[in-house]
């Protein structure tokens, strides 16, 4: 049997040790092998997706908008491609939408009416 405090498992030389409290010497002497290990990626996937009324209990004001779970076009590039006509990078004070821009969007280029948009408003308010 085994005494409290002690422990008996396999280390990477596939030998029992013995280790007794936090570290035992044969441990603590052991050298860790280190691999390092590469990533890279050739291609890049790019996904349109509708937008739609959204759940999202965060947003402060107006109607949320959220990404559809249909996508209507998947483009594949090579990483260099995508990485030349990609464009600038936006900051989060330009990607943000007033309410106004949100409601608008929302009624009139997707056809939601004023009532499915004030049900959401209303339920979002309640969480």
């Amino acid at each position: 049997g085994q005494s409290s405090g002690t422990s008996r498992s396999l280390g990477a030389s596939g030998k029992s040790e013995t280790a007794t409290g936090p570290a035992s010497p044969a441990t603590s002497t052991r050298k860790l092998k280190r691999t390092s290990s590469t990533v890279s990626f050739q291609s890049v996937n790019v996904r349109e997706y509708e937008r739609t009324l959204g759940d999202n209990p965060s947003c402060s004001y107006g109607p949320p908008v959220t990404l559809d779970w249909e996508y209507s076009n998947e483009q594949s590039l090579s990483l260099d491609d995508y990485e030349k006509y990609r464009g600038m990078r936006r900051n989060k004070c330009t990607m943000r939408l007033p309410a106004r821009t949100r409601e608008t969007m929302l009624k009139i280029n997707m056809g939601f009416s004023d009532e499915e948009v004030k049900a959401v408003e209303r339920s979002i308010k309640k969480v």
